[in-house]
């Protein structure tokens, strides 16, 4: 039988090797079903450790009406499994895990009955509704909803006390971040490159860059502090974004647009005379290649001290 997950965004675990905490409690309560036969196969789709864990099962079921895949949830909360059906990536599972889990909440408080509702391993007591309540908020906030988050990038900059740039991302099924705006300062990502990233102590760090989009950031540091750049209109027509921190501008140059094209434009805007242009994330796979840019002298080196905000 043909897997209906999407394969593509999930992580073979080996089950010969030693299994994490959330990798033996998946394997473990699956197990524990007479029907579920043998497992064969575990995929991950999202791990946090101690918190929670959505796996991808695969089985040798003991009865023909088993389906062979099954969608696993285990960690601080109540352990359930789930049919792959309509739910292809571990993301549309967890909603579906929120649905039913929501549903034993509603009921408990309406003082109904569960007898018919997903298995919870708590009793259906007030209490309990309500601390199940806020965890699956709390779920639905992290890996369901679509809603940017920031993301801390280190940078050799003074901009900022403590070294790092707040750029805003979206996660992805995968759990990886794309990068959704231009950064000020960094110079190792762009919009639209997906980033893999570290949480400590609530807030999100970069950590790689996973794949890169293609796309390049060009940014103006005027020569007066107090002087507004105006950049050339040709730029839009370009397809190019341009964003502003007080009067630094950062400039997002698409993959599809021509990138020397972009860099002339913004240089004979300059002439020298009131900006410096740097080339922060030259992301173009021809300029890379052809190693060089077709900016005059007086562009920015990249290993000049940046304004501060």
């Amino acid at each position: 039988m043909n897997c209906p997950a999407d394969m593509s965004i999930l992580r073979p675990i080996p089950l010969s090797r030693k299994l994490s905490d959330l990798e033996s409690a998946a394997a473990n309560f699956i197990r524990s079903f007479s029907w579920s036969g043998e497992l064969l196969a575990l995929y991950q789709g999202f791990q946090e450790p101690g918190i929670v864990g959505v796996f991808l099962v695969q089985l040798s079921p003991s009865a023909p009406e088993v389906d062979e895949w099954l969608w696993v949830v285990v960690g601080d909360f109540p352990p359930a499994y789930l049919v792959t059906d309509g739910s292809p990536t571990y993301v549309q599972a967890v909603e579906g895990y929120i649905e039913e889990m929501q549903r034993w909440v509603d009921a408990v408080r309406a003082g109904g009955s569960v007898d018919e509702l997903i298995p919870v391993n708590t009793p259906p007591t007030a209490e309990y509704a309500d601390m199940l309540a806020g965890r699956l908020l709390s779920l639905k906030v992290a890996l369901v909803d679509d809603s940017p988050v920031a993301l801390r990038i280190r940078v050799e900059s003074d901009v900022e006390v403590d070294g790092y740039e707040t750029v805003w991302a979206s996660r992805r099924p995968d759990g990886t971040y794309e990068i959704d705006s231009i950064p000020f300062y960094s110079c190792d990502i762009a919009p639209g490159d997906i980033v893999r990233a570290e949480e400590v102590d609530g807030k999100l760090y970069f950590a790689t860059c996973q794949r890169k989009s293609g796309n390049s950031v060009v940014r103006i540091h005027p020569h007066k502090p107090d002087e507004q750049v105006q950049v050339p209109d040709d730029l839009q027509r370009l397809g190019c974004e341009v964003d502003n921190w007080g009067p630094l501008l950062a400039v997002l140059v698409p993959a599809s647009a021509d990138y020397a094209t972009v860099l002339r434009l913004l240089d004979q805007g300059s002439d020298g005379q009131r900006y410096d242009i740097e080339e922060a994330v030259p992301s173009h796979e021809a300029l890379q290649a052809a190693g060089e840019s077709p900016l005059s002298e007086h562009r920015r080196p990249r290993d000049k001290p940046r304004p501060g905000r």
